[in-house]
């Protein structure tokens, strides 16, 4: 099994009849959940996650927007969530038949989201999101002329 706590596990994504030594989908989700234990090995996992979490940073919004859900929706991904921990929104993709259905953008700050692709799991925004400070707003100083 491999030690998550190194770095992230890779995943190496053949289409089909594609070899090993031809896969060019290759992605490093930044949290992954495979129910599948022969679907990974100390080295990678081989084929799509169940269930894919993309946090966003400036550097990789564009890539995990674009490219990565592309990718996660070709393969077969049952669920993929881009979490914006700036704007505190999440946006949901679910697998409908062979393609991500309508997409949900939601408010996570205080949200519990249900995983559907797992009945039962429940991610509750308001622990994992630190609460806002609060915001002070005044009126203009009063300026004097002497």
């Amino acid at each position: 099994m491999p030690d998550f706590h190194r770095e992230l596990l890779e995943f190496r994504l053949a289409k089909p009849g594609e070899k090993e030594s031809e896969i060019t989908d290759v992605v490093k989700p930044d949290l992954a959940v495979v129910c599948d234990p022969t679907r990974y090995d100390d080295r990678c996992g081989k084929g799509a996650p169940d269930f894919v979490i993309e946090v966003l940073s400036p550097s990789t919004a564009s890539r995990d927007h674009i490219r990565k859900r592309r990718v996660y929706e070709r393969h077969g991904v049952r669920e993929f969530w881009l979490v914006d921990p700036v704007g505190r929104l999440v946006t949901v993709y679910r697998l409908v038949k062979r393609s991500f259905g309508r997409v949900e953008i939601l408010d996570c700050e205080s949200l519990s989201l249900k995983v559907a692709a797992f009945p039962g799991l429940v991610i509750d925004f308001g622990k994992v999101f630190p609460p806002r400070p609060p915001v002070v707003r005044e009126g203009p100083a009063i300026y004097r002329t002497t």
